[in-house]
C-alpha cells in the first residue's frame, strides 16, 4: 500500500538549502505516494484531473508549486525549492496521458505545466470546445425540429384519413 513519508517539512523552502538537499538525496525524496486520480488527463478530462491535483496538493500544503511565483534565482532558498519543485514537476506528468505529457514537456515549474495545462484543456478559450459545444447545439435542434415535424405530419395524416 501507498504510505506517506513526511520526513522534513518539503512545502517550506525558507529552511537551509543545504539539509533540504541533504534529505532529498539521503532518499526520503521521493516519497512514496498513492496516485493522485486514477484518470490521467487525456485533454478531455480536464476539469476532473484539476479538481483531483488540487484537492490532493492542497490537503499536503503544497499547493504553492502550482500557483506561486519560484523564488528569484539568487535566493539561498532557490536550489532547494527547484529540488521539490521538480519533483512535483514529474508528479504532475505521471498523471498525464503520454500525449498530453509529450506537449507540457518543455515547462520549466511545476506551475507552469499547470498553467499550460489549464489554457490548453480547460475548454476556456479553446476553440475546440466552442466547436463541438456548437455542433452539439445544431444536432439538438435539428432532433427537435425533426420531431416537431414528423408529429404534425402524424397530425396532419390523422385529420386527413
Amino acid at each position: 500500500m501507498c504510505e506517506q513519508k513526511k520526513d522534513f517539512d518539503y512545502g517550506t523552502v525558507s529552511s537551509s538549502s543545504s539539509t533540504l538537499v541533504g534529505s532529498l538525496s539521503s532518499g526520503s525524496w521521493p516519497r512514496e505516494r498513492c496516485p493522485i486520480t486514477s484518470t490521467p488527463l487525456n485533454g478531455g478530462n480536464y476539469v476532473l484531473w484539476a479538481k483531483a491535483n488540487e484537492v490532493y496538493y492542497i490537503g499536503q500544503s503544497e499547493d504553492s508549486y502550482l500557483t506561486d511565483e519560484p523564488p528569484a534565482t539568487t535566493e539561498p532558498t532557490y536550489r532547494a525549492w527547484k529540488a521539490v519543485d521538480a519533483c512535483f514537476h514529474s508528479e504532475l506528468w505521471k498523471s498525464m496521458t503520454e500525449q498530453v505529457a509529450s506537449t507540457l514537456m518543455f515547462c520549466d515549474t511545476a506551475r507552469e505545466v499547470w498553467t499550460e495545462a489549464k489554457e490548453l484543456y480547460s475548454g476556456v478559450h479553446n476553440l475546440r470546445r466552442t466547436y463541438d459545444l456548437h455542433q452539439s447545439l445544431i444536432y439538438l435542434r435539428v432532433m427537435i425540429l425533426l420531431r416537431i415535424i414528423t408529429l404534425s405530419f402524424g397530425t396532419f395524416v390523422m385529420n386527413w384519413i
